[in-house]
């Protein structure tokens, strides 16, 4: 199991139903990349973006990665690349509908990895109470998957709303 975390302020939409469409195009996307974990897709036109932590299988998050990245998903799965190119093709028409650039991260060192299970240190230690023998942790990292619409991604209280990203 592994885990990704990741962030990019950039300008969205203040329209919570045009975000909306975003929004669902990247819920399908996880969906059918089998991922679980929060999304945070901020609602504001000055450029608060997404933020993200993601668990998965390697794949799988090297899948999202390459379609965040704006790369051509390299998988040899054909229901992953379906996936990516679905979600493309609608983050391209939102993006263009709002005239502006589609949001992508800008390098893969803007996920930070993770591959280790929460309770490694558990299980090695032989402290694991749970006798679970499932060892893909997948349902350790995340129960489920959430991607909200959210005013801010990163919690400020309101202190840096009225701060720009666009100048």
């Amino acid at each position: 199991m592994h885990c990704i975390l990741f962030y990019k302020y950039h300008p969205l939409t203040d329209d919570k139903t045009l975000l909306e469409t975003y929004r669902s195009a990247t819920e399908n996307l996880c969906f059918a990349l089998n991922l679980k974990g929060r999304i945070l897709i901020g609602l504001s036109k000055n450029g608060e973006g997404i933020n993200g932590t993601l668990a998965g299988a390697k794949d799988d998050l090297d899948a999202y990665v390459d379609c965040m990245l704006g790369r051509d998903c390299c998988s040899a799965d054909p229901h992953r690349r379906d996936a990516v190119n679905t979600f493309r093709q609608t983050s391209k028409q939102f993006f263009d509908g709002l005239n502006a650039p589609e949001l992508l991260l800008d390098s893969p060192n803007d996920f930070k990895w993770s591959s280790n299970s929460p309770d490694a240190t558990l299980k090695e230690s032989g402290d694991n109470k749970n006798n679970n023998n499932n060892d893909d942790g997948d349902d350790q990292w995340f129960p489920d998957l959430n991607i909200k619409i959210v005013k801010e991604i990163i919690s400020t209280g309101g202190v840096l709303s009225n701060i720009s990203t666009t100048e």
